[in-house]
């Protein structure tokens, strides 16, 4: 039998699927994850189940939409349940050790709260190690590993004090350079966290590690060099951007491609501990991120919206021998594939009641689709929903339930809004249909397994002496057997 693949998870969070080398930009410095897409398979068409961070992290652990599980926005409470996160004890079934380092998401302490006191609940979702980094807007509210090291470092008081500096001025607005430098910024404590559980790792024990940078997510103040490492001159916006966003959008985005670069040097570091460690050809590594930021696209930033911007994710599927070096993947793909895609390849067995598909069929081109569409979700008082097909994209937005539709091939960039369009009625219609058919199908159902009384007494209701068959099981199971 085959020796089981390590497994490695690179998360990014907020990460606009544009902004990557293997992505088409021909400014942003990646390297490390281009390279990851040159020795395997990069999705052009994947999406986040919710384009917010807490109800798309607690689907990609738990198989679930969040209509099933009633996560639809941050900050929800109480946690996601331990029972419904069932992709660690799931891969720790198939022989693996487990370990989550960075930002989860899954639940929010109370203000003050430390990590470790969530330490029984890493536990029972199957994890053998942890190490809660959050992001930098959380880490004032909340005390972690990352704000024990910077107090030890002294540069607590000083990240807290830029944190609410950042806040007074709008996420968006303050663009400066981190008071932490590289090496002791959020996603430079997550790098030398996963390098530190690599290390420690058990040369025969294959490991799944979830490493989470919680950039480029805002607030955009990239560390060091990395800040100053773009000329916003020098910063091509796409056709999308307004002309009175110019100025703005190329000086945060020249921040965001620092904080993008930063990431891409420690996943440089990572894949090295894995090449000292011996197992890089049989590791497979999946990068995605867990929805988009508009940066300017469209007049907005951050997330919450339907275009592609904010609800497309990268995704790279690397693994030696099984994807195709350099593969183009147009199949489309949701970030609640990665579950049972993983889970697949480490020979173990996805736990029920969970939705997405295995997308290796699509990325070694033994198939063309894996979904006829893929969906999307969001909201508080009125839910808004996204059907992307082969060809379209149709969104709802806000409480009055505005409809769009793009036509995705010719348009990629969401210019022409056709949905009130008589020509495309039909269109409309279809794809309307198919929403109403997903929410139909993605019921979580308890009774799927429902059996006949009969059978699963063990009698055949047709078989000749069923009465007295009956009566002897009644029997058994009051131990009256003779």
């Amino acid at each position: 039998m085959p020796q089981q693949p390590d497994i490695l998870i690179l998360m990014t969070d907020q990460h606009n699927p544009y902004c990557l080398g293997c992505a088409g930009d021909a400014l942003i410095w990646t390297p490390n994850i281009d390279a990851l897409a040159a020795e395997g398979g990069f999705f052009n068409h994947a999406y986040t189940v919710c384009p917010v961070c807490m109800p798309a992290r607690c689907s990609a652990v738990s198989g679930l939409y969040p209509h099933n599980h009633g996560f639809w926005m941050n900050f929800t409470e109480p946690p996601f349940p331990v029972e419904r996160i069932t992709f660690f004890r799931d891969l720790r079934a198939a022989g693996y050790r487990t370990a989550h380092v960075g930002k989860s998401h899954w639940f929010t302490p109370s203000f003050g709260q430390h990590y470790r006191a969530f330490d029984a609940y890493y536990e029972a979702i199957g994890l053998d190690h942890w190490v809660e980094i959050p992001g930098p807007y959380m880490t004032p509210f909340h005390p972690s590993a990352y704000s024990d090291h910077l107090r030890e470092r002294g540069m607590l008081d000083e990240y807290i004090r830029s944190m609410a500096n950042d806040m007074a001025q709008g996420q968006h607005e303050a663009v400066y350079t981190s008071v932490a430098p590289p090496e002791d910024h959020n996603d430079g404590m997550v790098g030398r966290e996963a390098i530190a559980f690599i290390e420690g790792c058990a040369a025969d024990e294959p490991f799944v590690l979830h490493a989470s940078f919680p950039g480029p997510h805002t607030p955009l103040d990239a560390p060091g060099a990395y800040a100053d490492m773009y000329n916003p001159a020098d910063i091509i916006l796409p056709a999308n951007v307004p002309e009175g966003e110019y100025d703005a959008a190329r000086k945060r985005r020249a921040n965001y491609y620092g904080k993008i670069s930063h990431i891409d040097h420690w996943v440089g570091r990572i894949v090295e501990a894995i090449r000292k460690r011996g197992t890089w050809e049989n590791t497979l590594v999946v990068f995605f991120a867990d929805h988009g930021d508009y940066m300017g696209a469209h007049g907005r930033y951050g997330k919450c919206g339907f275009e592609d911007e904010s609800a497309r994710v990268p995704l790279i599927l690397r693994w030696p021998g099984h994807v195709p070096a350099g593969a183009r993947v147009d199949a489309l793909a949701d970030i609640l594939d990665v579950y049972p895609t993983l889970v697949g390849a480490a020979g173990g067995s996805v736990s029920p009641h969970r939705f997405g598909q295995n997308l290796l069929p699509a990325a070694t081109c033994r198939v063309d689709q894996v979904h006829d569409a893929v969906f999307s979700e969001i909201g508080t008082k009125a839910p808004a929903y996204m059907v992307r097909t082969p060809r379209y994209k149709w969104f709802t937005s806000g409480p009055s339930h505005r409809a769009f539709l793009y036509d995705m091939e010719n348009d990629p960039k969401e210019t022409e809004n056709l949905a009130a369009l008589l020509e495309h009625k039909a269109t409309v219609s279809a794809i309307r249909d198919q929403l109403r058919t997903f929410l139909m199908d993605t019921q979580v159902n308890f009774a799927s397994t429902y059996r006949q009384l009969f059978r699963r007494v063990g009698v055949d209701p047709k078989a000749p002496g069923m009465a007295d068959r009956l009566y002897a099981a009644m029997r058994s199971y009051h131990g009256m057997d003779a």
